[in-house]
């Protein structure tokens, strides 16, 4: 995955992770919408699936 190189517009912390929002990317075509959308829901379940691992009922 090819990190954005934009400027830093926000940094928020969560349990100690830095999560870095920048203002050089917006996907534009179908295509890329797609993509982005499709690599939001994976990571979200990865999150589930993380905390469902260590006994968090969600």
């Amino acid at each position: 995955m090819k990190l954005p190189e934009g400027n830093v517009v926000k940094t928020i912390w969560i349990d100690g992770g830095e999560i870095e929002f920048c203002d050089d990317y917006v996907a534009r075509t179908p295509e890329d919408i797609e993509k982005v959308t499709r690599e939001f829901y994976q990571a979200g379940w990865r999150i589930v699936l993380k905390l469902r691992e260590q006994g968090v009922d969600i």
